[in-house]
């Protein structure tokens, strides 16, 4: 089910004006982190293995920033993301949404956020009933202390032209 409120965008603008797609964009991601509902809720972030190769896992969207293009992320410190993204901060998130038709990959660098005011807001606004039901779908004992707030903040670049393909548009490198 789609309850997606952004507005809407005229076709033949959107496809074919790079502003128009960074708003769409924008708009979509905006909706999915509010909205559970929204496909584009559980992006895919792509970080690099110990081994070189690379680690792909579904993760929530918790908050985004437009102005400072920043997606938040909240997970479990003693997850492997962490450690990955330590040793080597570059990643990619990927998000698709079925309705639309649009397809989003965003180059990123991760900056993790643990014991500071990042972390402290971003456990506030995790109620601890929301804490119980992640741990519950992870099957994770209580943390010994909270987990800290996972921030990627976007490396968007322009687009030198959106995609030829319908609907699909990607922010490279």
């Amino acid at each position: 089910m789609n309850t997606m409120q952004t507005p809407e965008l005229e076709e033949a603008t959107f496809y074919n004006d790079l502003p128009q797609t960074l708003e769409k964009a924008w708009l979509l991601l905006e909706d999915a982190a509010r909205n559970g509902h929204s496909p584009m809720h559980t992006p895919v972030l792509v970080s690099c293995g110990k081994d070189h190769t690379a680690r792909a896992r579904t993760v929530v969207l918790r908050d985004t920033v437009r102005t400072t293009r920043e997606l938040h992320i909240h997970t479990d410190s003693r997850s492997a993301k962490v450690e990955e993204l330590h040793r080597q901060p570059t990643c990619q998130v990927l998000t698709y949404h079925p309705d639309e038709k649009i397809q989003l990959r965003l180059d990123a660098t991760a900056i993790i956020h643990q014991e500071n005011d990042v972390a402290r807001d971003g456990h506030r606004r995790h109620s601890p009933a929301a804490a119980a039901i992640s741990r519950k779908r992870h099957r994770a004992q209580a943390p010994a202390s909270p987990p800290p707030v996972f921030q990627l903040t976007l490396k968007t670049v322009p687009l030198k032209r959106p995609s030829q393909k319908r609907g699909f548009a990607t922010l490279p490198r």
